[in-house]
């Protein structure tokens, strides 16, 4: 019996390291299975994003966005990296698409990446050849909701998109927005603001922009003469606008057929027929030669003014 018993308690002490040893080396190729899953789908996801990257480079965004589409299903720790998909957005801002750049936002907030006033600025951008200001002033102000920063390119597409969609006091209300937040303009960011108003109008702003400029040292062209012009045309001061024209040639810069028909637009809304055509004389002396537009609007200032044989 002694004799059994010590039998008994030796295999005890045998089979119990051994199940031990057994659950380790179950427990050591699992792990090393689900590493080797874990490489398997990182190493899937990084060829994925590369295919993204060479689709964006192509311009492809269509081809790029559907093989994005195929990760927003992932958990969070499986995900692009950030600068993948403000590439995306960046080229998906360039052609305009912005129903596709709200959707990958969203996707960046779902998956915890960070999003930046790049990113925001790409969406603006989509939205700045569009004539409603709508989803450009939600954009804007869920930034500010955020405490992101606009940075300058985001103050010129809300303006932009502002002045396409004819909303006078936003232009006005973004422009001041700028300037309060310390956002020194340059050349593009003044353009962009005198041809938002030369659509809207509110020509003492616009004097005030070019006064500005000039004071920083920085020359208006001829965009910005033309804008500063169609902003007197949206007032009817006819005045102004001859005496910007005759401003520009003391300045070097020449003006050309835009310049004046926006000076006749101005005669157009005053009904002054006889400024009108002397600015088409004026275009002819000069050479410069009048487009359709020029002869069909002072032809309507005739028309209304009963001078149609003029």
């Amino acid at each position: 019996q002694i004799v059994k018993m010590h039998q008994i308690t030796c295999q005890r002490f045998i089979v119990v390291p051994s199940l031990v040893r057994g659950l380790s080396t179950v427990k050591r190729r699992a792990k090393n299975i689900l590493k080797s899953k874990s490489e398997e789908n990182s190493n899937a996801l990084k060829e994925k994003e590369a295919l993204v990257l060479k689709s964006i480079a192509r311009n492809e965004w269509k081809e790029a966005l559907e093989i994005l589409k195929t990760t927003f299903d992932l958990p969070p720790k499986q995900s692009f990296r950030k600068h993948t998909f403000e590439s995306l957005l960046k080229k998906l801002g360039l052609n305009h698409k912005g129903k596709e750049c709200l959707l990958l936002l969203e996707v960046m907030k779902q998956k915890g990446i960070e999003v930046s006033a790049f990113s925001y600025e790409s969406i603006l951008g989509s939205f700045s050849k569009s004539y409603c200001a709508e989803n450009s002033v939600q954009i804007f102000e869920e930034m500010k909701r955020f405490n992101i920063k606009p940075n300058l390119l985001c103050f010129n597409f809300i303006i932009s998109t502002c002045g396409r969609a004819n909303q006078k006091d936003l232009v006005q209300k973004y422009y001041a927005m700028m300037k309060e937040e310390k956002i020194v303009p340059n050349l593009i960011s003044y353009s962009t603001a005198l041809g938002a108003l030369g659509r809207v109008g509110g020509y003492k702003l616009a004097e005030s922009i070019i006064r500005e400029m000039r004071l920083k040292m920085i020359q208006p062209d001829l965009k910005c003469f033309n804008s500063l012009i169609f902003t007197y045309a949206c007032d009817g001061k006819w005045e102004l606008a001859r005496k910007t024209l005759r401003q520009m040639y003391l300045l070097g810069i020449e003006p050309n057929s835009v310049s004046y028909f926006a000076a006749i637009e101005a005669c157009r809304k005053q009904n002054n027929w006889q400024e009108s055509l002397n600015l088409i004389d004026d275009m002819k002396k000069r050479k410069i030669v009048p487009s359709v537009e020029c002869y069909r609007t002072v032809s309507q200032i005739c028309k209304s003014s009963g001078k149609l044989n003029h």
